[in-house]
């Protein structure tokens, strides 16, 4: 714990992260938060691991308790622009929500940020799933605002998936490893600037942080619009389900049905290597209509997530 940080209240203990020995344990603990906030296990081990070799993470701790055996919560912070946003994540096992350990980490988390920030003000934005009333609660006590409201959607997919009608003027194509990296990279910048949360990256920090890790570039689709890129979707399968990554349309290519195709396309070629379920996190503001997109193709709200705001302001 940074020296200046907020003391954890008596019998926890707070450390950072041991990728090769916390796995199970964090594990365990996100499974124990999903069952008690959504009825149902939704935690996935190979987003940990994403998360703990992205270029993006700025930190994670675990916390012990005197009387646990496993962990009792977790806390974890993210940026690509140290100078504009932290996001953070802090679970808490249900054993543990009624005292007041969400506040000291969340404090801890703040006075974190302030340490790495660029700046003489940035937001620090955690999220948390919509039942968690006690994050709701803490949350804004300590003056965050909830900001942004995220859907978990999904849907099921059918063996002989169906592609449908391209669009007229429009191909879709596997995207060809590495001579479409640059091609990929500018569709997905271009697509997303502006949005919520999302930050620019240069070609060669994208290329470092998304290339490793689950990233597959034969389940990268790229849509063109008489030879030009136009649009792109990567797909992911961790631990067996489907996942759309990035779904994203230049602009100027907009309200032709770009979007739509590439989703069937993608769903036709993950069930033709056996995956039965997708989904997807979406913004549920998302100024372009994200989510009447996805329920047109038949995808269903799973879940919700909130994502709340704090303006930090540096330390002195």
């Amino acid at each position: 714990m940074a020296s200046n940080a907020p003391e954890l209240p008596s019998g926890y203990r707070l450390r950072a992260v041991d990728p090769e020995q916390d796995l199970a344990a964090v594990s365990a603990l996100f499974l124990a938060c999903d069952v008690a906030d959504h009825g149902k296990h939704e935690h996935q081990d190979a987003w940990i691991v994403e998360t703990w070799r992205s270029d993006g993470l700025a930190g994670a701790w675990a916390v012990d308790h005197d009387g646990d055996d496993g962990l009792v919560a977790y806390a974890e912070l993210e940026t690509y622009d140290a100078a504009k946003a932290f996001d953070a994540y802090v679970p808490i096992h249900p054993a543990h929500r009624d005292g007041p350990l969400l506040v000291a980490l969340l404090a801890f988390l703040e006075v974190e940020v302030q340490a790495r920030m660029r700046g003489a003000e940035v937001a620090l934005r955690p999220g948390a799933p919509a039942e968690a009333g006690y994050f709701r609660d803490a949350a804004t006590d300590l003056g965050f605002e909830h900001v942004r409201t995220f859907w978990h959607m999904e849907r099921a997919l059918d063996p002989a998936e169906p592609t449908g009608d391209l669009p007229p003027g429009v191909t879709i194509r596997p995207s060809l490893d590495p001579e479409d990296d640059e091609t990929v990279y500018r569709v997905l910048d271009g697509s997303f600037r502006g949005h919520f949360g999302i930050e620019p990256m240069t070609f060669e920090a994208w290329r470092s942080d998304f290339k490793d890790g689950m990233y597959d570039p034969s389940r990268v689709l790229i849509a063109e619009v008489d030879g030009e890129a136009a649009g792109v979707a990567d797909s992911w399968v961790p631990d067996g389900i489907g996942w759309i990554g990035d779904l994203g349309v230049l602009e100027r290519f907009r309200g032709r049905g770009i979007g739509t195709a590439l989703l069937r396309h993608s769903f036709t070629m993950l069930a033709a290597r056996g995956v039965t379920e997708v989904r997807l996190n979406v913004d549920a503001e998302n100024e372009t209509g994200a989510t009447r997109l996805y329920a047109s193709v038949g995808m269903t709200e799973r879940r919700r997530f909130q994502v709340y705001e704090k303006r930090v302001r540096a330390a002195g």
